[in-house]
């Protein structure tokens, strides 16, 4: 059995190390989510759900349905959130082909 190397959060090279490799694959992610975002096919995609999500409606049924709702709405703005950090002016640009799609 291999010996795994025990992360000690007093340590600050494994702290240092660890920033580091969170911050590149943040940055890694952001930079395909980039990609993706200049194919309009994907942009569609995302509008479609960001719309299934429910994130442009009131959650509030006045039931426990609302629960339901808000859940969907909690994926739709993380979506969203990812969206503006990885590239802000592909999400306007998905708000302005919408718009041009539904005239």
């Amino acid at each position: 059995m291999a010996d795994k190397k025990v992360y000690d959060a007093g340590d600050e090279t494994q702290v240092k190390e660890k920033k580091t490799k969170a911050t590149l694959e943040k940055e890694r992610e952001q930079e395909e989510l980039r990609q993706l975002l200049e194919d309009k096919k994907f942009r569609k995609f995302v509008w479609k759900v960001l719309s299934e999500c429910g994130v442009y409606q009131e959650a509030f049924t006045g039931n426990s349905h609302t629960f339901y709702n808000e859940g969907k709405r909690k994926i739709g703005v993380w979506l969203i959130a990812q969206l503006i950090s990885s590239s802000p002016k592909s999400y306007v640009q998905l708000q302005l082909e919408n718009i041009e799609d539904s005239e």
